[in-house]
């Protein structure tokens, strides 16, 4: 990480950066919830919400200046990368509850 963070200089980055970074990355969430929004509401506008399953997931988090970086890195490893939503709902399925991962 080190070598990542001075090769990249992200210890450079100033407050008002990372606010920015910050602000952009919980933006693109924000429009992403709203997508899917729109897509369960079409689906339950179309009275099919008892009959479609829906699954959502991410591939990845980001630093957002955990560790000294920013974004994510090919080799990450840490919560903040690792631990991605998962949302499966649909006609049958339980209400909304966290689960433990299996490894915990």
């Amino acid at each position: 990480m080190r070598a990542i963070r001075e090769r990249y200089g992200t210890e450079d980055v100033t407050p008002e950066q990372r606010r920015e970074v910050v602000a952009t990355y919980y933006g693109m969430i924000a429009r992403l919830d709203d997508q899917l929004g729109r897509v369960m509401k079409a689906v339950v506008d179309a009275g099919a919400a008892d009959d479609t399953v829906t699954l959502f997931l991410a591939d990845h988090g980001e630093y957002l200046g955990d560790h000294g970086l920013i974004e994510k890195w090919p080799s990450a490893m840490h919560d903040c990368i690792t631990r991605d939503p998962l949302i499966i709902s649909g006609g049958g399925f339980e209400g909304a509850r966290s689960a433990t991962p299996w490894w915990r």
